[in-house]
């Protein structure tokens, strides 16, 4: 292609000096001799500027595609370290809540176990269970209580009452439970911000209600859970993208001291909370 170039100058520069010497001294029509002369080698370079300018674009329509899908990668590895973390602390709660199950199998398979291992006559089989009747209560072993041991001693007069927000935009999948991250009022102390659970001080009758705020063009739906049983549940559709939605749901229900009580999404979505605007809240006081 250089070659072509510095040919092509050579030309003209050859055809201008021969209108020069026929005419006046003065170049009679330069524009349409250079012109002539560059046109070929101008396409050539034009073409390959051009192609080189488009395989550029292209990469870097590449690189940004291949930078969305790792960021969408990063977020669903997070989203999926939160569900773990959910079902870690809903497996701990199982092996808390079956260890006196376990305990009295041992100690009955323990106690078949030394009957075959020791036999003894029915007179001083009879003389041990009698003494096993009068040993004092304090000698008994203590069975593992199956609710947390974060339930604290209430005070009678103190009302058992809590409220509780998200200070930023939720991201939920289905079976989720929804942390309320700021706390706003909590009497006794029993709602954890990083579980999202709420435990029962004190048997009675309670009031629980929340507010649910759905994204633009998104549905989601969720539930008052007590002890892993559905007490109620909302739905919250913006399907049709003119506006937020919200909704409402409030229960009047019975339980005891150490129940579980939570919000939980049915299905996931995106959960609006912006202070001051459109605040998602989780409430509750106990009635009676």
């Amino acid at each position: 292609m250089y070659n072509e170039l510095v040919l092509s100058s050579v030309v003209c520069y050859g055809a201008a000096e021969e209108r020069m010497t026929k005419g006046d001294g003065k170049y009679t029509d330069p524009p349409d001799v250079w012109s002539d002369a560059r046109t070929p080698g101008e396409t050539q370079l034009r073409g390959l500027v051009s192609s080189l300018l488009e395989r550029m674009e292209r990469q870097e329509t590449r690189l940004r595609q291949l930078e969305r899908t790792v960021s969408d990668h990063v977020e669903d590895l997070k989203l999926k370290d939160i569900r773990i973390r959910h079902l870690e602390r809903e497996l701990q709660e199982l092996k808390i809540a079956s260890n006196p199950i376990l305990g009295k199998v041992d100690k009955h398979l323990s106690n078949v176990s030394a009957l075959y291992a020791n036999p003894s006559s029915p007179r001083e089989t009879s003389r041990n269970s009698n003494t096993s009747k009068q040993a004092p209560e304090g000698n008994s072993p203590k069975e593992t209580p199956t609710k947390s041991i974060r339930v604290s001693p209430v005070d009678p007069s103190r009302p058992s009452a809590f409220s509780v927000s998200l200070s930023k935009n939720f991201v939920s999948h289905s079976g989720m439970i929804i942390l309320f991250d700021d706390v706003l009022l909590d009497t006794n102390g029993n709602y954890n911000k990083g579980d999202g659970i709420y435990q029962v001080p004190s048997s009675g009758v309670y009031v629980f209600t929340w507010v649910m705020t759905g994204e633009l063009t998104e549905w989601l739906s969720t539930e008052l859970v007590v002890n892993g049983s559905s007490r109620g549940s909302t739905i919250t559709n913006t399907n049709l993208g003119s506006a937020y939605d919200c909704s409402t749901g409030v229960i009047l229900t019975s339980v005891s001291a150490g129940d579980h009580v939570f919000i939980r999404s049915v299905r996931g979505g995106t959960v609006r909370s912006v202070p001051h605007h459109s605040t998602s809240m989780f409430s509750g006081w106990r009635l009676s």
